[in-house]
């Protein structure tokens, strides 16, 4: 469904709501950039030619399906346009992200623990058939022990950030980087793929920095806890947080329960709050 949101920027209220089919599972939306024009299967132009048009796309797990909506500006109301059957069947794709160039989208196939690409047609915007798909997970390891979560794309539109959740306490999730071609979006290569600190959970959500592609935050589902994560400038890996200072949850030195595992006043009781060398002002 879509909401109306007032000058304050609180949802006002129910403007549209739309169905897909009976056995549908909708997990993951990403929105293009407007477009000019979206045809549906009957030939027609919702929304009039509206240049201001944005399209949207659905996730749906159950299904197998990608769904495509082009979405009235003026009145928030979606318009159906296609949708697409994934395949192998029992895929389950789970989340979204599309290129803001509009010309791909790339979805996490959670039960494949892979990332397929799909070329996004540059008159309709309608996704058109996979064309690359790369794994979450190393080789060696089995898949039906993993089920991938996320990918979002970094402020820059060079990069992909990717996530695998393990479903084993024994083993640990995995977050992928891969670069993408600067000039229309495909993806060129995985970078990167390295263990997360823990299974990853329920959900091992991430984020990329706006101000840069080389950090990103991500959530430790079963700590409870956000993981900062840097992409290395020369090796291609990630780095994490600096190691915590002790064990456990009670800090040896104040007694503290459930505190930081790092002293941010480490400088003193009058300097200012830090968390890995940045300092925080609030």
């Amino acid at each position: 469904m879509s909401f109306g949101v007032d000058a304050s920027g609180t949802l006002s209220e129910v403007v549209d709501s739309w169905s897909y089919a009976a056995k549908s599972g909708i997990h993951g939306l990403a929105l293009s950039s407007p477009i000019a024009t979206a045809t549906d299967t009957n030939g027609d132009s919702p929304g009039k030619n509206n240049s201001n048009n944005q399209l949207l796309y659905s996730a749906d797990l159950s299904a197998d399906l990608l769904w495509m909506h082009a979405i009235d500006p003026a009145t928030g109301h979606a318009h159906p346009i296609s949708h697409l059957q994934v395949s192998p069947s029992g895929s389950h794709p789970r989340h979204l992200a599309v290129h803001t160039l509009g010309t791909y989208l790339y979805a996490v196939m959670e039960a494949g623990n892979s990332i397929a690409q799909f070329p996004l047609d540059p008159a309709t915007g309608t996704p058109q058939r996979e064309t690359r798909r790369d794994s979450f997970i190393p080789d060696s390891t089995d898949p039906s022990d993993y089920w991938s979560a996320e990918v979002m794309l970094s402020s820059s539109g060079h990069y992909l950030w990717a996530t695998a959740r393990a479903k084993h306490d024994n083993a640990t999730g995995y977050v992928s980087v891969f670069i993408l071609d600067q000039a229309d979006g495909h993806i060129l290569r995985r970078i990167c793929q390295v263990p997360t600190t823990t299974t990853g959970g329920s959900a091992n959500a991430i984020s990329p920095a706006p101000w840069s592609d080389a950090y990103a935050a991500m959530t430790d589902y079963p700590k409870g806890s956000l993981s900062g994560q840097r992409r290395g400038s020369f090796s291609g890996g990630i780095r994490q947080g600096a190691p915590p200072e002790f064990d456990g949850d009670k800090n040896p030195k104040t007694g503290e329960v459930g505190g930081p595992k790092n002293e941010p006043l480490r400088w003193g009781g009058q300097s200012d709050w830090s968390f890995n060398g940045r300092v925080t002002d609030f």
